[in-house]
């Protein structure tokens, strides 16, 4: 890294995610991005990392808080909450907010929102994917080319939109901490406009997809298996797997039992022999996005989401897959598709 942000680099060795805004206090933020009111206490960088891994994936990590100047800093270690956009607009509510998410995977984004509006997204492999406001978009080219190591820049574009550096001295000590269970996407975000566009798109899925409508309008406890099949068939194709794999892990859901299980085992065997093929393409660093082992690092999470729905634990099986699904990218429809499928899960865990 550059050497104003040189002694940050024993903390950007983790895959993080770096959210700051303004208006909302530590407290505030922990439970806007879903930690657990009985989990917030006081730890330390370190701690937090451990509890983070601790906490997968039962539940989505761990988040550290604090002030930064007026802003408040979100860092959550190996998670991804305020990279979600809906999530983000909501911490804009009373301002703006600002993220940027990377993992060794390859995934990385950089997005900024202001009063309930997502103002600009940026996929900092691919200058030419930046969608939004021109004048933010300037900016952080302005910065891009400054270091080998996008994140230099990603981090003085935020010394931009904040007005102060991020240190080393701020990962030093104890700050509020809570385990994160993460939150459905907020509704109420975005222009009138933008409302009544998201709830067309989303009649008109469950208008085509009976099969969505039905799991997602009556959800029951009864539903949970055939709502983690939906997941599994939706993250096997979003990832592009093989039909004859998908088809397996369908049937071997239908089958439940011993068939279930030894599909499940089978297919956490496919996993690890995708990630092993993609470490042997890739030595070490940050895989990029679109290369021969990215794309097996794709392959390997649709099978992790398949694998997951095969709990034999139907409520754990829908949720483990839901999480595991937030690790894959998605269009705008299969989205909508996995939040009708997420608030279904929160209603049947609220009704008992």
């Amino acid at each position: 890294m550059t050497e104003g942000h040189q002694s940050l680099d024993s903390y950007m060795t983790h895959p993080l995610c770096l959210t700051w805004c303004d208006g909302l206090d530590d407290e505030e933020v922990l439970l806007l991005i879903g930690g657990l009111p009985d989990t917030i206490a006081r730890r330390d960088f370190l701690e937090t990392v451990a509890a983070a891994y601790d906490a997968l994936p039962q539940l989505s990590g761990a988040a550290l808080a604090g002030k930064l100047g007026q802003w408040t800093l979100i860092v959550e270690p190996n998670g991804f909450q305020g990279s979600r956009l809906p999530l983000l607009a909501d911490l804009s509510s009373d301002g703006r907010a600002m993220s940027i998410f990377w993992n060794v995977n390859g995934d990385a984004q950089i997005a900024y929102a202001e009063r309930g509006r997502i103002i600009a997204v940026i996929d900092p492999f691919d200058p030419e994917e930046g969608d939004g406001e021109e004048k933010f978009l300037q900016r952080w080219e302005g910065v891009a080319e400054q270091d080998g190591d996008w994140r230099v820049g990603a981090l003085m574009l935020a010394e931009t939109v904040v007005g102060q550096r991020l240190g080393a001295d701020w990962f030093g000590e104890p700050r509020l901490s809570a385990i994160v269970q993460a939150p459905p996407d907020p509704g109420g975000t975005g222009t009138d406009d933008e409302q009544e566009l998201y709830l067309r798109e989303q009649r008109a899925l469950l208008a085509e997809d009976p099969r969505l409508a039905a799991l997602a309008e009556h959800p029951a406890r009864e539903r949970l298996r055939d709502m983690a099949a939906y997941t599994a068939e939706l993250a096997g194709n979003r990832a592009e797997l093989p039909s004859s794999l998908i088809g397996e892990a369908l049937a071997a859901l239908r089958a439940q039992g011993e068939v279930a299980q030894r599909v499940r085992a089978r297919l956490e065997d496919v996993e690890r022999d995708l990630l092993a093929q993609s470490a042997a393409l890739h030595d070490s660093g940050l895989v990029e996005p679109g290369s021969p082992a990215h794309r097996l690092i794709v392959e390997s999470r649709g099978v992790r989401v398949m694998a997951a729905a095969l709990n034999e634990d139907p409520a754990r099986a829908l949720w483990e897959a839901l999480w595991y699904a937030e690790m894959l990218r998605w269009d705008s429809p299969d989205r909508i598709r996995l939040n009708l499928l997420r608030s279904g899960y929160d209603e049947i865990e609220r009704q008992g």
